[in-house]
């Protein structure tokens, strides 16, 4: 059973947004009428910078109730000295008059401890369109959580409302969901370039097999928020760091990838498949157990007679119980270690035997 319940009564979400506003204006260190901006257009609103920084911070744009029923909440980040319209980079609305899941935000309560927590369904926009739930689920690095009924939702899980460290989790989480929302956008035009390569008039089942096909290895954006040196987002910035690592660390052996597919290898004897992740969770499992199995046929055309292995590459070991299921379905764990210049793959050699 999972251990999170949705909060949907009205009033209670009321509350629970008047202490998510409390908590934020007392941390309001500058308050502008500044122009927002959506790509349809923009206009002049009420901002509070929530930081003493005279470089980009987190802002924070606030309407207890709108025409919609929706209490809003926009975050963002700028220069609170810089004149410049302010884009969006997620928005946390919540319905206040008459429950509804359209919109992106949402308070969740641990059942065992009743810790309320900040939490949000994935709408994020890039350009003029939403993008698919399920397609920021799996770019996006960052907690998630489950809640079960008649049927079963995931949600990011942002921070506990009580949280010291509420700003930055908020912040880090808006950053995370921009990124992804970049990292969708950026498939969808290597996506775009694949189709014009393989002609318009190409059947659009052929298109997507071209889609997903491996290819030679190109390497995934990386990096680190030298601003926000949190454990978690240095980790999850850090996605690619790990996959170009295994890849240098698999050489001279051929490398493949494609959009879903984090790394292929083909050794003399074995083909292999690779499932990245970046925490050895429970939901982080099941991704990459589905990913694995649904991706296995694209190295298996690689490699014809060979041995295919599927691996999923973790932090570290995940549970017993997980750790069994994996064996189970014939899925390897390769685990490796983050440092601050480097990432180390355990006992490589002898897992390449």
């Amino acid at each position: 059973m999972s251990n999170f319940i949705e909060i949907k009564e009205p009033q209670q979400l009321q509350k629970l947004v008047h202490r998510l506003e409390r908590k934020l204006s007392a941390a309001a260190t500058s308050n502008q009428k500044r122009k927002i901006g959506y790509p349809r257009g923009s206009w002049r609103g009420n901002v509070d910078f929530l930081g003493n920084a005279d470089r980009e911070t987190l802002w924070w744009s606030f309407n207890p109730q709108d025409d919609r029923g929706l209490a809003v909440n926009l975050f963002g980040h700028a220069n609170p000295y810089a004149s410049n319209s302010l884009l969006i980079d997620i928005q946390f609305n919540v319905p206040v008059t008459e429950f509804h899941r359209r919109s992106g935000g949402a308070f969740l309560k641990d059942r065992d401890t009743g810790t309320i927590y900040l939490a949000h369904r994935g709408h994020v926009t890039l350009g003029h369109s939403r993008l698919k739930q399920d397609e920021v689920f799996a770019t996006a690095q960052w907690p998630m959580a489950t809640v079960e009924g008649r049927v079963t939702r995931n949600y990011f899980l942002i921070a506990s409302l009580g949280s010291t460290e509420l700003l930055d989790e908020i912040s880090d989480f808006a950053k995370e969901m921009r990124r992804a929302a970049k990292e969708i956008g950026l498939a969808k035009d290597d996506d775009a370039e694949v189709t014009k390569a393989i002609g318009k008039n190409t059947s659009s089942s052929n298109r997507s097999k071209a889609m997903i096909d491996l290819r030679a290895y190109f390497k995934e954006a990386a990096g680190t928020w030298v601003n926000q040196p949190r454990g978690a987002v240095v980790v999850t910035r850090r996605h690619g760091d790990v996959v170009d690592s295994l890849k240098d660390a698999l050489r001279p052996f051929q490398s493949l990838k494609s959009g879903p597919v984090d790394l292929a290898t083909i050794t003399d004897s074995t083909g292999l498949i690779f499932e990245v992740k970046t925490a050895s969770n429970t939901q982080s499992i099941y991704t990459a157990i589905g990913q694995l199995m649904v991706h296995e046929p694209s190295i298996r055309r690689h490699c014809k007679g060979m041995k295919v292995r599927k691996v999923v590459v973790l932090p570290q070991m995940p549970s017993e119980l997980l750790s069994t299921r994996l064996l189970q379905l014939g899925i390897e764990c390769l685990i490796y270690e983050l440092t601050k210049t480097a990432v180390k793959f355990k006992s490589l050699k002898d897992f390449l035997k």
